[in-house]
């Protein structure tokens, strides 16, 4: 990679020069295996996790976010036990999910070389500095993984989703049963905030035909 310091009216900007990865169409892919559709993606992912965060710590939760998506986790799979589906994904739908979440997480993790607006009040520099939408999901999903039980996070057939589904259905019945108090008792009743977040990333993906 390379890039220049570019001194603005907003503070200093680390601008990329040289393109850290090539772009990539859901037609190129589609020429590849799945196989190497899959690794092809992964590299050039993989060359933006210096910018994925500011910190260490953020840069080895994108690392780690990327290699259990890519290696571990069953994209349908996900799909289906989040959204309530039965059905398998195309490979020219894949293909182009791919090739939009590569757009998507270049956009998040690379500083555009647009023109600095210029500044003179406060709500000016706050608007100039405003992160991009991409950045900011990209950035909650890196908080997401830090806070995420093992629990949860290593289970890659999503049989926890059904457990909290459960544990909320019979919540609402007048009359609590055994099955509640066996879940009320389990970790699974604490996992509702971590189901809903994994839905709203769900929908984000099939609004943008996206594979976050």
């Amino acid at each position: 990679m390379q890039a220049k310091l570019k001194y603005t009216n907003i503070g200093p900007r680390l601008m990329v020069t040289k393109p850290v990865a090539s772009p990539v169409t859901a037609e190129y892919l589609m020429g590849l295996s799945p196989r190497q559709r899959l690794t092809c993606v992964y590299k050039r992912m993989y060359k933006l996790r210096f910018m994925a965060g500011d910190s260490q710590s953020q840069q080895e939760e994108f690392k780690n976010l990327l290699r259990r998506k890519f290696q571990k986790q069953d994209f349908n799979i996900r799909r289906n036990k989040l959204l309530g589906l039965d059905e398998q994904l195309l490979e020219q739908s894949m293909a182009r999910r791919l090739a939009n979440t590569y757009a998507f997480l270049f956009n998040a993790t690379c500083e555009p070389d647009r023109t600095i607006p210029e500044v003179n009040f406060y709500h000016d520099l706050e608007d100039a500095l405003k992160s991009r939408h991409e950045t900011s999901v990209i950035h909650t999903m890196l908080r997401m993984e830090y806070e995420t039980p093992s629990i949860l996070k290593y289970d890659y057939a999503y049989r926890w989703v059904e457990g909290v589904k459960d544990f909320y259905k019979l919540a609402d019945q007048e009359l609590l049963s055994k099955d509640y108090n066996k879940l009320a008792g389990s970790k699974i009743a604490h996992f509702i905030g971590f189901l809903q977040y994994e839905r709203s990333v769900a929908y984000l993906n099939e609004s943008l035909t996206l594979c976050l």
